[in-house]
């Protein structure tokens, strides 16, 4: 990644919190169950945005999914 995606994915990331965060326990747990699982999957979704990207990012190859999010975040 380079410095400037992650500059924006950080300040996007701070928006996010305070504009619609998510509870911390619901992140915990998500990691919980993804460190306990016997059959981990790549990714896991958290949060209604998250939640609302993921049929996208279902059809779509993982590269082409970091691209969008990446230009999404160069506003």
């Amino acid at each position: 990644m380079s410095t400037w995606s992650f500059d924006a994915l950080r300040a996007e990331t701070v928006n996010i919190e305070r504009v619609r965060g998510i509870e911390p326990r619901e992140v915990a747990e998500t990691i919980a169950a993804a460190l306990t699982a016997k059959r981990p999957r790549a990714r896991y979704v958290v949060g209604k945005d998250a939640k609302l990207r993921a049929p996208m990012a279902a059809v779509l190859p993982d590269r082409v999914m970091d691209r969008l999010i990446a230009r999404a975040l160069r506003r």
